[in-house]
């Protein structure tokens, strides 16, 4: 990301609709599939580990202290510095993923839109592989369709853009057993894929984000989270067909080690 992003970032990570929004779905779905076995194992003084990996300004760390001992890594010493302000008992890296990863082994691994900035994306599943207890859970998202690329993947340095077949292959080659794959941010998709191709038609993928200015209007801004908040309630059961993001949750096999 462009610097004034990441100051952006800090900014607005916490009352932006779409980080929110994915907030939600993220932690529905970990509710879902990250079941703990008895009761001491909630709370900050549970035994298992949790590692989100791409961090940034501590987010979604915040919301998973709960669940247990919080581990972070990001490769921007800037957010790395508010994510450890935000979570002060979490054990912080500044680091690049995969070749700086701790050698803890975690029960959960979260890599919201990380995978899409990796070189060498296989890799980087390899490792979440690697660190992953037996039995621990993953849980992927991703960018979604390369006809959505736009300026704004530019500006975030994203190599590429997924499909579902594509994720879903390189998760199963890494090792890991796909437990929910989906596309998501299905319900607004039509008027954002239709920005983004007017944005790439008139700005010819000139460095642009959503994230270089302020937040919509607050009306805006609300029913937007509402909208992509409500796809959580269906993504518990069901998978998009479509969307501007994908949304995958992974195991390690109970036979591996």
């Amino acid at each position: 990301m462009e610097e004034k992003m990441y100051e952006n970032l800090y900014r607005l990570d916490d009352r932006h609709w779409w980080f929110r929004a994915r907030k939600n779905i993220v932690l529905r779905l970990i509710n879902k599939y990250f079941r703990p076995k008895s009761y001491f194992e909630v709370g900050p003084r549970s035994s298992r580990k949790i590692f989100d990996i791409g961090c940034g300004t501590g987010m979604i760390l915040q919301s998973l202290s709960k669940y247990g001992e919080q581990w972070g890594i990001d490769s921007d010493r800037g957010v790395t510095d508010f994510a450890r302000q935000k979570n002060p008992a979490a054990k912080i890296i500044h680091g690049f993923f995969p070749q700086d990863a701790p050698s803890e082994k975690f029960d959960l691994v979260t890599a919201l839109d990380v995978l899409e900035h990796i070189n060498d994306d296989e890799a980087a599943l390899s490792k979440i592989y690697d660190v992953l207890k037996p039995g621990g859970l993953a849980v992927v998202t991703v960018p979604a369709l390369a006809f959505l690329w736009t300026g704004h993947d530019i500006a975030s340095h994203h190599k590429r853009r997924y499909g579902v077949r594509e994720l879903g292959s390189k998760l199963k080659n890494a090792g890991l057993r796909v437990e929910k794959i989906s596309y998501c941010n299905t319900f607004l998709f039509l008027p954002i894929a239709v920005a983004k191709i007017a944005q790439r038609a008139l700005f010819r993928n000139k460095v642009r984000s959503h994230l270089d200015g302020d937040l919509p209007i607050p009306w805006m801004n609300k029913l937007l989270e509402a909208v992509f908040s409500a796809e959580k309630y269906l993504l518990s059961g069901v998978n998009f067909p479509f969307g501007i993001s994908i949304i995958a949750v992974a195991s390690k096999p109970n036979d591996q080690k």
